[in-house]
């Protein structure tokens, strides 16, 4: 039995996961291009920085109590998991965690660095991140670089107060085109 988190480290595994998640979302995608490929989706949004606290991790616990996920994948797509985690550090950026986990062990996981390098932690240096449970039935995709955090679902769990597009929108109206801001509407619109 493999006790979580587990760290990807050989290129099978990391193989096999990068064909789970490429099941759920085009990892190469950017917003405000939709990364997710299910259809019928739900759609909640909010800042990147939530996604990345120990409060988001309740989140991450009540979707899996709901989808009756034991663990998620929890994946950095930037920086690259190849070019630059697995050559300067071994591993891929990658992690299968327990969503046991508290909110704090799920804060000292992302503030965790490589020993030999104190700046790159998930935390410090994750621009792109995914989390997948293994039924597929939500998915999260967060950007810094947008500063949204989206959460996909097939189930429903959104509170009445939760974030739409309409907040998506305008938490980027400050520095997004109009061309972004339309599309990134268009791209989310609830099925």
């Amino acid at each position: 039995m493999t006790s979580l988190p587990f760290k990807i480290l050989e290129s099978y595994d990391y193989e096999v996961q990068k064909s789970f998640l490429e099941s759920v979302v085009n990892s190469h995608s950017k917003l405000p291009d939709n990364p997710f490929l299910g259809t019928g989706l739900k759609y909640q949004f909010d800042e990147y920085d939530w996604a990345l606290s120990g409060e988001f991790w309740q989140t991450v616990q009540s979707l899996s109590s709901r989808s009756l996920d034991s663990e998620v994948l929890m994946a950095v797509l930037e920086p690259d998991p190849t070019d630059y985690f697995k050559v300067n550090f071994g591993f891929y950026g990658w992690t299968r965690l327990s969503v046991e986990m508290s909110n704090k062990e799920y804060w000292d996981f992302i503030n965790q660095s490589p020993p030999e390098s104190p700046a790159d932690s998930v935390l410090g240096v994750a621009e792109k991140i995914v989390l997948i449970p293994q039924s597929k039935r939500w998915c999260v995709w967060g950007e810094r670089e947008s500063g949204l955090c989206v959460i996909a679902s097939t189930i429903h769990h959104f509170e009445n107060s939760s974030k739409g597009i309409e907040w998506a929108v305008q938490w980027c109206r400050p520095w997004a085109t109009a061309s972004y801001l339309e599309q990134l509407k268009l791209n989310f619109k609830e099925c």
